[in-house]
């Protein structure tokens, strides 16, 4: 994880992503606070991967970044499984979603920004549900209790969903309202 000693511009919004990230995923968790949340990134080294520029080449495309999201709820998980606290799939999920798109947020030209996943919550899953009947599967789905197959098959269904109605990855967040 970088540490940084100066509190700069990327300090910020790393502090901020943070902070967003552990929000928006552990409602309900116990053991979820930001600390742990903080340590959970710096296993998954999501912040060197934003930041340093290294393995994003390698993303080219939603099968690409699909496997490398993969290793990072992997880690995630692997940190909360260390300090002996529950996180599922799901739950990882949503930290690496919320924590890339606080980060990424308006930089539209960010070559992650049409792969990265959008934060899947039960509010974004039933309303894709009621606009879709190929994703009404998704309506009664707890995006908690989802393991990484259960996760995959959502996110797989939603990115098709999205490909065929002309969506950014992004996009698809309309559908959710707070």
């Amino acid at each position: 994880m970088i540490k940084s000693e100066r509190y700069d511009v990327q300090e910020h919004a790393h502090r901020f992503a943070v902070w967003t990230a552990a929000r928006a995923a552990t409602r309900g968790m116990a053991g979820g606070s930001t600390e742990n949340i903080e340590k959970a990134i710096g296993r998954a080294n999501l912040r060197n991967f934003l930041e340093a520029n290294e393995g994003q080449k390698s993303i080219l495309d939603f099968h690409s970044y699909l496997e490398k999201h993969y290793v990072f709820c992997t880690e995630i998980i692997a940190y909360f499984n260390k300090i002996k606290l529950e996180c599922t799939y799901g739950r990882a999920a949503k930290i690496v979603a919320v924590y890339f798109k606080t980060r990424l947020l308006n930089l539209e030209n960010h070559p992650l920004i049409n792969v990265i996943f959008p934060p899947i919550d039960s509010v974004l899953l039933k309303n894709l549900a009621d606009k879709s009947p190929e994703l009404k599967f998704l309506a009664d789905k707890k995006w908690t209790q989802f393991d990484a197959e259960g996760y995959e098959i959502a996110i797989k269904s939603i990115e098709k969903w999205s490909v065929k109605n002309n969506l950014k990855f992004w996009e698809v967040e309309k559908y959710w309202r707070p």
